[in-house]
């Protein structure tokens, strides 16, 4: 378990807040959001994770769509609305008979040579095949149509969980305080730059599918652990930065072996954003 909590913990403290803050401040918020997750969808932004699995199941939705316009591109008729004219003939309790996509019954030419003379015939014909050919296709278009809807609603629901930061926030405090101390009135603000600077939306969207492919213990204990470490590198670096009367002083490094906690001191190098955060509110309060 501490094996994957350190992996988890290098992969989302892998920053470049500084890029992202001057983002913030010189473009408009359609242009960020069109910057950051179409150009600068890299894990530096904490965005990398969503933005390809979004892409994944976008091109599932692709691949649905793409079926059922190419069987009405190679069957005509307007195949994409076959099954609503079955739902619509079996509410009216029509007589299943004739299909216009798949005739059962057609006009058949054909000859009959006789001693001397050629004979033209025109006559009706059971084409069998097609008995078996609408009942296929039929099943393949109600099954292509639940494949889109349900990838359709898969995406959205995603979408707001990965995306809403009141939803990110909510899913992570109710994992917060089982296995440590965790007061959600006094350490709101700190549990949400927990969520939206430190976890941010790649790691939101990896304890969500750890949530999904094991048990909330695990998850829990995941979550738990990561908000320790995000707890002591913040009063770590705050008590540094308030010992440090000069502010061009080298970086140093400190290491808490009891949480096995790597991190600078630097205020511009740290991987915190929320040191940054505790930093302002204590030059504030002087």
């Amino acid at each position: 378990m501490s094996y994957l909590i350190i992996n988890i913990e290098r992969y989302i403290s892998a920053r470049a807040h500084l890029i992202r803050h001057r983002i913030d401040k010189q473009y408009s918020w359609a242009r960020r959001f069109f910057h950051l997750f179409f150009f600068c969808s890299n894990r530096h932004y904490g965005n990398y994770l969503v933005i390809v699995y979004f892409l994944v199941k976008l091109l599932w939705l692709v691949n649905a769509l793409a079926q059922l316009f190419l069987l009405n591109t190679i069957l005509g008729n307007d195949y994409y609305l076959f099954g609503f004219e079955v739902i619509e003939k079996l509410f009216k309790n029509q007589r299943w008979t004739e299909n216009r996509h798949f005739p059962k019954v057609t006009y058949c030419d054909f000859k009959i040579r006789e001693i001397g003379v050629n004979h033209f015939y025109t006559v009706q014909c059971v084409l069998r095949i097609n008995l078996f050919n609408e009942v296929i296709f039929i099943i393949q278009w109600f099954w292509l149509i639940s494949i889109s809807a349900a990838t359709i609603y898969d995406f959205l629901l995603w979408l707001y969980n990965c995306t809403v930061s009141r939803e990110k926030v909510r899913f992570i405090k109710r994992h917060l305080g089982i296995m440590s101390p965790f007061n959600p009135k006094e350490e709101r603000q700190e549990a949400r730059d927990f969520v939206l600077h430190y976890l941010k939306d790649d790691g939101v969207l990896l304890t969500r599918l750890l949530s999904l492919n094991s048990s909330d213990l695990v998850v829990t204990e995941i979550i738990n652990q990561l908000w320790i470490r995000y707890k002591t590198v913040n009063q770590l670096y705050s008590t540094v930065n308030t010992q440090r009367p000069n502010p061009n002083i080298p970086n140093t490094e400190i290491i808490n072996n009891e949480n096995n906690v790597n991190t600078s001191t630097l205020g511009t190098d740290i991987n915190y954003e929320n040191a940054n955060t505790n930093n302002h509110r204590q030059r504030s309060s002087h």
